[in-house]
């Protein structure tokens, strides 16, 4: 039996013309040639000072040859990390009232916005398997959104939260807002008939992933809607994500009938979700003592990365609002959470990829000594034991403290004194 789903499928599903509509508003990045690790960077920075040193010891006995052979390993070394961190080809998606585009230079899809049955916020992309795709276009440290077509399809592309059309795009795709008004809307041109071409924000703009001057600049009401309803809410997906179901353009209104916000809103209050988002992946840094223990860098605001992710935060919650305010504010806060999740994502890349390796060799000791005493205490099997362990996890952690060698949150030191104060009761009640 042939359902209204399916025949909207169908039309859906048509062959999408030769001369693909031009694209309002794009966001792309540029992708390294390999995505290496910070680890497996670390390790090849390693090995060049090794071979630099060894050539400057051959170098002083005076044999010539093995030195060449050992600097040449060198500059082969210094070249392959250059290569594998430089910038290839642009990864991104763009998009347009009927179409969007997506994929890298050379690869491109096409798919019409109304063949989507939803589209997925994905949290910072770190390396390693996925779903199983039609496209898969991923770049380390950035988050990405995972497209699902109505015949199944699903694609994977990294986008950049930094770039000004980010918002634009994800609200257009995730809550299903209509794209606001360019001030000249692009018309068609031969460019559109080359399926590797990418367009940002005009039919005839620049391919830099960030424009400074954008040809078609878009024009957003800074007024909410008069009737304030609320944005339909989509299913959670699969990977701490958000989707919406029935995405379709071109309507101002929901599923039901019910008047939309404007789109200036709309990308308010999603910064607002992407500012949660942040201070959830954050917290565990702030209350848990085993995170502390193993990133303590996470808290240490004399390293730089730390500051930067410290003053962001600081920078987005003094811009941020309960209620929706006026279009400057509004558009200071996105600018403010696009700067901390940045930040928030470099932050942590440095903490986890140094691990407790920045500590001297004592405090470093000391520090994962207190951590496997947390772990005893946390498997302990009486709670006189238990207690013993905390109380020790206590003494560590404050000395450390005390010597400037790691900076322990209030949240956390209360956290070690609470266990500590309920293993004693608990043992003494025994």
């Amino acid at each position: 039996m042939t359902t209204a789903d399916d025949e909207h499928t169908e039309a859906d599903m048509r062959p999408m013309p030769s001369d693909v509509e031009p694209a309002w508003y794009g966001a792309y990045i540029r992708q390294p040639h390999t995505n290496m690790s910070g680890k497996h960077r670390q390790l090849l920075m390693f090995l060049a000072l090794v071979l630099a040193g060894i050539a400057f010891l051959i170098l002083g006995s005076g044999s010539i040859a093995i030195t060449a052979v050992i600097a040449s390993a060198l500059g082969l070394t210094f070249g392959g990390l250059a290569y594998a961190t430089s910038g290839g080809k642009r990864v991104g998606l763009s998009i347009g009232p009927d179409t969007v585009s997506f994929g890298r230079d050379g690869e491109m899809h096409h798919w019409r916005r109304s063949a989507l049955r939803s589209v997925q916020i994905n949290d910072t992309y770190r390396g390693g398997p996925v779903s199983p795709a039609i496209g898969t276009y991923l770049v380390q440290g950035y988050r990405y959104l995972t497209l699902h077509r109505v015949d199944g399809v699903v694609a994977h592309v990294s986008l950049d939260s930094a770039n000004p059309y980010a918002d634009i795009i994800e609200a257009a795709l995730v809550e299903g807002a209509p794209l606001p008004e360019l001030s000249h809307p692009p018309a068609p041109s031969a460019k559109f008939r080359n399926t590797s071409t990418w367009h940002s924000a005009g039919a005839d703009a620049s391919v830099e992933p960030m424009p400074s001057n954008p040809p078609v600049p878009p024009t957003i009401s800074a007024k909410p809607d008069a009737t304030g309803a609320p944005t339909a809410d989509g299913s959670p997906g699969a990977h701490s994500g958000r989707a919406a179901a029935g995405v379709h353009t071109g309507n101002t209104t929901g599923m039901s009938g019910q008047a939309r916000p404007e789109p200036e809103e709309i990308l308010w209050r999603r910064a607002r979700e992407r500012h949660d988002a942040v201070l959830l992946a954050y917290s565990p840094y702030e209350v848990d003592p085993g995170m502390v223990m193993r990133f303590p860098a996470m808290t240490d605001v004399t390293i730089p990365a730390t500051a930067e992710f410290i003053e962001a935060l600081s920078d987005a919650s003094a811009f941020r609002t309960d209620e929706f305010p006026d279009g400057k504010l509004s558009a200071a806060y996105r600018d403010s959470i696009s700067a901390l999740e940045m930040a928030w994502s470099a932050a942590e890349r440095h903490a986890r990829s140094v691990g407790t390796s920045l500590l001297a060799d004592t405090d470093r000791r000391r520090l994962d000594q207190a951590y496997k005493l947390l772990k005893h205490a946390e498997g302990a099997s009486t709670d006189a034991e238990r207690a013993t362990y905390f109380q020790q996890v206590k003494t560590l952690m404050d000395d450390l403290a005390r010597s400037g060698a790691i900076m322990t949150p209030p949240k956390v030191r209360q956290a070690i004194s609470t266990k500590v104060r309920l293993a004693v009761a608990a043992a003494n009640d025994a």
